[in-house]
């Protein structure tokens, strides 16, 4: 049983099955402006602006956050709450798609996890995470965010932001939902 599957069912929580269908198949809107950003992809966007739009893919969600100044930041870009008051840290990387996320950032993420007391982290980027990055994150309560998920994640909140009803149940969560949804994409 993955950790999902675990916080998924300590937590009494079931994925809608919607949610695994839609991304079991390429996700494509009938909004053009939308797929042609997703199609250009993030990595051209200012970092600012980029932990903006992370910020406000997780309000989409249901989460309260706020950014964190730019600079002494300790590693921490956005601090979520879900609807249970749950503290969760965003660490946002705007990265060319090839360029990959090492060890050592996700290794400072965690300990920023520990320092702000976050129960739980998801660290974003518009790049990659290197194989050993993954690895350490294996069984820690980290959802990695590499570009490919990113995509779907917008694409999921534009969704989601359009008909919220029927995913209200699984917004009751946020957390779970998200790692649900993106469980099944690699990295």
């Amino acid at each position: 049983m993955s950790r999902i599957e675990e916080l998924r069912k300590k937590l009494g929580i079931k994925t809608p099955p919607d949610t695994k269908g839609i991304f079991r198949k390429e996700l494509r809107l009938n909004i053009p402006l939308v797929n042609k950003l997703v199609d250009f992809g993030f990595c051209h966007i200012d970092p600012k602006k980029f932990e903006e739009l992370i910020l406000s893919i997780f309000e989409v969600f249901g989460f309260k956050g706020q950014l964190t100044p730019v600079t002494g930041d300790e590693g921490i870009d956005i601090i979520l709450n879900d609807p249970d008051k749950t503290k969760i840290i965003v660490q946002c990387k705007c990265y060319a798609e090839e360029q990959k996320i090492t060890p050592k950032e996700v290794r400072e993420f965690v300990g920023s996890m520990v320092h702000a007391n976050a129960k739980y982290g998801f660290f974003v980027t518009s790049g990659s995470f290197s194989e050993q990055a993954a690895d350490f994150c294996k069984n820690k309560e980290i959802c990695l965010i590499n570009g490919s998920r990113l995509k779907k994640l917008f694409l999921l909140a534009v969704t989601v932001e359009n008909n919220k009803k029927p995913y209200e149940e699984a917004l009751r969560n946020p957390t779970s939902f998200i790692f649900d949804s993106l469980d099944s994409f690699s990295l």
